[in-house]
């Protein structure tokens, strides 16, 4: 199994370098996501100017299997997006929620 990040999925969407070997994992059935990768796909789109049910329909298009959220998983992802909570290293840094 592999493990995509939001910078994967976004390459695979925008036919960007690698792309080929993102979509052949998907259609292999080894490649999953995150929650929070998707919903950073999302936010990357709606960010560019997509509307929300395009972006949900871009990321739905790719079939891609998501796994699945747990309670524990979410407290950690809300209390690393707020900005008292960043590690020092991404301190002044924007970096993608799935990356905190």
């Amino acid at each position: 199994m592999v493990i995509l990040d939001a910078s994967a999925i976004l390459a695979c969407l925008h036919n960007e370098p690698g792309w080929q070997t993102v979509e052949r994992g998907i259609l292999n059935a080894i490649a999953r996501a995150s929650p929070v990768s998707i919903a950073e796909v999302a936010s990357k789109l709606i960010d560019w100017g997509v509307p929300p049910d395009g972006a949900l329909s871009s990321i739905a298009i790719l079939k891609l299997t998501v796994l699945p959220f747990a309670a524990q998983e979410t407290a950690i992802a809300t209390a690393s997006n707020t900005e008292n909570t960043e590690p020092q290293s991404t301190q002044g840094i924007r970096v993608g929620l799935a990356d905190r």
